[in-house]
């Protein structure tokens, strides 16, 4: 029986050359992941965005909104949302001052909706998203998103035209 023994100083350099190996790998793979993710930045800004307004603890305000989507009108024209306590309340046409549906409330969302929507486009995989913010509360105050490039009639948009603390 031969048995070959290895001497403990190159086991140890065959252990650390290893390391440095998957170490090497890990690092590259993880540089190319976000590299190749190009809404890693606004993920870390909507982060940063979301943790300010929610440090601003405004449970209760007003809220005009327009969407923007290829839909009908009942969806586009703006709307009045009242929330109260972190409930939404009314929401009433701005123009005429009529309800919307209440099939239709679902799509006119919050400010908290709002953060909802542009971190699901996030997880979807969007092919592009712009987000500007407002200056003093930290909100998204308009928001376009282009789900699948190249495709029509798939985009989304919301602007937030009015915003007023309620005490």
């Amino acid at each position: 029986m031969n048995v070959r023994i290895l001497k403990p100083r190159v086991l140890g350099k065959l252990k650390l050359t290893n390391y440095l190996r998957f170490f090497t790998i890990g690092l590259v793979s993880l540089m190319l992941l976000v590299a190749c993710n190009p809404l890693a930045p606004l993920s870390a800004k909507l982060k940063t965005q979301k943790q300010a307004w929610q440090a601003e603890a405004i449970g209760s305000y007003e809220l005009e909104l327009q969407r923007i989507c290829f839909c009908g009108p009942e969806l586009t024209e703006v709307v009045k949302l009242t929330v109260s306590a972190g409930e939404i309340g009314a929401v009433v046409y701005r123009d005429t001052g009529e309800a919307v549906a209440e099939v239709n409330r679902q799509y006119f969302p919050d400010i908290d909706g709002l953060f909802g929507v542009l971190e699901d486009a996030i997880v979807r995989g969007a092919h592009s998203i712009e987000v500007s913010w407002d200056e003093n509360d930290a909100f998204p105050k308009e928001i376009s998103i282009d789900y699948v490039e190249n495709a029509a009639d798939e985009e989304l948009g919301f602007n937030v035209l009015s915003f007023s603390p309620k005490p």
